[in-house]
């Protein structure tokens, strides 16, 4: 088989996503990723500055949060992004953070959030802190009536022993 250089192919894109260099990548449909958890202590540090220079909001300069805000710039109309993100972009109740999810919210239209506190040590074992994912799109909401799918997951027997992941209904 040939060998493919996935690097320059269009699929993926090797770059500082904060980078001059990555805002000329082909915009995308979907945008998937694990973006790094934890927070920017350098104040100059392009994530931030990116950050700032479009004013917006980053509780905690929170990598995860910068990286929710930039993904949108690298979408086609109607792209999604999903994203595996700490638990705090949504539960953290700081000034900051309450700022944040704000402006996120009436920017975005957020379609689904699965809740995964639950699962933290069975999916992560290491874990230091609990996780969400979010998929949005890179519209506004149409309107303030928009629905979000919000599944909260529970452990049981069967993913202990089995190791099958199953969302029961009245979750």
């Amino acid at each position: 088989k040939p060998k493919v250089n996935l690097k320059n192919s269009g699929i993926i894109h090797c770059a500082d996503f904060f980078s001059d260099e990555a805002d000329h990548v082909q915009a995308a449909d979907v945008i998937i990723g694990n973006p790094p958890w934890g927070s920017e202590k350098d104040n100059s540090a392009r994530i931030v500055r990116w950050c700032i220079e479009r004013d917006k909001p980053l509780p905690d300069k929170q990598m995860a949060s910068a990286f929710m805000w930039k993904a949108v710039s690298h979408l086609n109309e109607g792209g999604r992004a999903c994203y595996i993100l700490p638990h705090g972009v949504l539960f953290n109740h700081s000034t900051t953070a309450i700022k944040f999810q704000q402006a996120f919210f009436r920017s975005h239209s957020v379609e689904c959030i699965v809740n995964l506190t639950d699962f933290r040590f069975f999916l992560f074992e290491e874990s230091l802190a609990a996780s969400i994912v979010m998929r949005y799109k890179k519209e506004k909401p149409s309107d303030g009536a928009l629905k979000i799918a919000y599944w909260a997951p529970k452990t049981d027997w069967t993913i202990r022993q089995a190791e099958i992941l199953s969302i029961l209904p009245q979750d």
